[in-house]
């Protein structure tokens, strides 16, 4: 994994809030990260987290 982000790239992810970057891990890599988050899955099993219990202050929510 070794690559540099551009203006185009920071200027499109500043504008849509997302990056797209082909080619971003290698199948090595991806086989890492496919095994550690298939792992992460198989350990939490049915311990869900609790779904909308974050609490937003008045002012940021507009």
């Amino acid at each position: 994994m070794n690559h540099q982000l551009t203006n185009t790239h920071i200027e499109f992810y500043q504008k849509n809030g997302y990056l797209i970057v082909d080619n971003f891990l290698d199948d090595r890599e991806l086989a890492i990260w496919r095994e550690a988050v298939d792992e992460a899955v198989a350990a939490r099993k049915n311990n869900r987290l609790p779904y909308n219990t974050a609490k937003i202050p008045a002012k940021a929510q507009g």
